[in-house]
């Protein structure tokens, strides 16, 4: 009987260190924190993702302050802020636009927040200014002033990423309102200097911009929506591949790829642009070579 006490009592030895054992690295994370502890985390390919800890959103001008604690959110690689946001930011949204119509010599710029590894082929110069202009539109359907909102982007200063959402998208800053009329001149007289052209390849209807043409549609936008007689015409060329039929159709299809682009991603009203083709009829080189034909297939944006 003493043996068998004595075997039991290993057993039980035994057992309760291998339990103890098994708690500690499975159960509990190398400090000894349980698995609720660690509930704002998520492994990712084998990597630990902890939520960024963003803390309240806040953004001021004088004796105007709002503080939150939400976010405009997106998820990567898009920049439609994601629709579902809480009662608390809608109403301070709503105080801010409020504030700026009671303020009309202050402006508010919007800043987008994009990451290097996000995918963007837009017509804006990255992800983040596609993010604040879609929130300067947000904003513009609230009832605020559009010549009082201002776009640009940045970096996000650290990982601001958890489970494919970008976690705080947008900043508001405020500042003293630029002067309109000088900045409308600006942009006019640049316009009128050196018209936005667009070039297409064969047979693609896409439309491609480069980083800067997508600053200078931004600017266009803006004037267009500051000066209530403004309208653009947008003129569609071809090459000289096939009859003038052919050219007329091709030359035409180009214009409105560009109109329909421009309404759906600047927000330009259609009753704001007039697209038209025509053909092959105004070359901008020789058609003699393959670059000259490439230089052919265009679209002029000419202010008026």
């Amino acid at each position: 009987m003493r043996k068998s006490s004595i075997l039991w009592l290993m057993l039980l030895f035994v057992w309760v260190s291998l339990g103890t054992y098994l708690c500690h690295y499975y159960l509990c994370d190398a400090h000894g924190s349980s698995l609720s502890e660690t509930s704002e985390s998520k492994e990712i390919e084998g990597k630990i993702a902890e939520k960024p800890q963003l803390g309240h959103w806040q953004f001021e001008d004088g004796e105007f302050n709002v503080t939150v604690n939400d976010f405009f959110e997106f998820f990567k690689n898009d920049s439609s802020h994601i629709p579902t946001i809480k009662a608390e930011l809608e109403n301070e949204i709503e105080s801010t636009v409020n504030y700026l119509n009671m303020n009309p010599g202050r402006m508010m710029t919007i800043i987008g927040y994009y990451a290097m590894d996000e995918v963007y082929d837009g017509q804006y110069q990255d992800l983040g200014w596609s993010r604040a202009v879609h929130i300067q539109k947000y904003l513009v359907d609230l009832g605020a002033p559009s010549n009082q909102l201002k776009v640009t982007s940045r970096l996000q200063p650290q990982n601001w990423f958890y489970d494919g959402v970008l976690k705080k998208g947008v900043d508001f800053e405020f500042s003293e309102l630029e002067d309109t009329g000088m900045r409308l001149e600006e942009i006019k007289s640049i316009l009128n200097a050196e018209p936005i052209i667009i070039f297409f390849k064969k047979d693609d209807w896409d439309v491609y911009l480069e980083d800067e043409q997508s600053s200078r549609i931004a600017d266009l936008a803006y004037y267009l929506d500051q000066v209530d007689e403004s309208i653009i015409k947008i003129k569609g060329h071809s090459d000289d591949t096939g009859n003038t039929t052919l050219q007329k159709r091709n030359s035409n299809k180009r214009a409105v790829a560009v109109k329909d682009y421009f309404l759906e991603n600047s927000g330009i009203p259609s009753d704001k642009m007039e697209a038209r083709g025509y053909g092959a009829s105004r070359p901008l080189a020789d058609n003699a070579t393959e670059e000259g034909k490439a230089q052919n297939r265009r679209v002029e944006i000419i202010l008026e």
